[in-house]
């Protein structure tokens, strides 16, 4: 069971999921690879990195490995380019992807999976776990950023299907499963507290939005019933009609809670495959 783990165990786990055409980083080339400006790898990428560097297409050439980080701004023009009728000249174009950049300051890396979003690696703080997230881009209908992923333990994990649970939307593990204190902790490390930001501030939400869990109610004793003793029936007392037990009203269905007002991104299990 891949549910709860984290790190390098987690990694091994999608290890032996993958195949066996793999590339692997010279050790003594991995021995002294950080991002540049000297901030260190997580110690799940280094595994996964020993075992193959090509698949995640970082590297130019996996026995010279140098990283390459865009901003991002750079990774949207690249990745979407003409959206909206927009070129990588527009200035209008800068100005909305420039937005993002007021809370993505830092470095990006594209990683592979998705048609009209991107995954990427935003390094900017490491959290807790030695982990920065894997950050979401999706251009369907409004544009919006969010956390995908904790780290990159989980988001390999889940592209090789032994992350322990089956997807539904981009923010899901912010408020189900296992991961939801690391993802509320990236967001406040590396989001400025927000769980999706949109274009023009559309559909953005912040930790403080999300529902509050629900607390189990204390389970009340039930108070013993006293022993009421019958009096014997008088000799020509009429025996009392039985009292049949009141039908309980049925409860009407409650109502759908309230959801917020962003649009909840849809994604399919299929870019798992891609």
């Amino acid at each position: 069971m891949s549910k709860g783990l984290r790190g390098v165990a987690l990694v091994e786990k999608a290890i032996a999921r993958s195949g066996s055409d793999v590339k692997p980083v010279p050790a003594d080339k991995l021995a002294t690879l950080t991002f540049p400006g000297g901030k260190p790898l997580p110690e799940s990428m280094k595994r996964w990195l020993a075992f193959d560097g090509a698949y995640l297409k970082v590297f130019d050439d996996v026995n010279d490995p140098v990283f390459r980080p865009k901003k991002f701004t750079e990774l949207c023009l690249e990745e979407f380019p003409g959206f909206g009728g927009m070129t990588g000249d527009d200035e209008t174009a800068l100005a909305m992807w420039g937005d993002f950049e007021e809370v993505l300051d830092g470095d990006c890396y594209l990683l592979p999976a998705g048609s009209d979003s991107r995954r990427f690696l935003y390094v900017g703080e490491m959290d807790s776990h030695g982990e920065y997230p894997v950050m979401v881009v999706d251009t369907d209908d409004v544009p919006i950023v969010t956390i995908e992923s904790p780290g990159f333990d989980v988001y390999i994990a889940e592209r090789f299907d032994v992350a322990g649970f089956q997807r539904s939307t981009y923010e899901q593990l912010f408020t189900k499963g296992a991961h939801k204190d690391a993802m509320a902790e990236q967001a406040r490390v590396n989001f400025g507290g927000y769980v999706t930001i949109g274009m023009g501030g559309q559909d953005t939400e912040r930790l403080e939005d999300l529902p509050k869990p629900k607390k189990n109610p204390a389970k009340k004793t039930p108070a013993k019933k006293k022993s009421v003793k019958k009096k014997p029936r008088r000799s020509g007392q009429r025996k009392s009609a039985e009292r049949l037990p009141v039908q309980p009203k049925r409860l009407a269905s409650s109502a759908r809670r309230a959801g917020s007002a962003r649009r909840r991104s849809r994604v399919s299990a299929a870019w798992l495959a891609q």
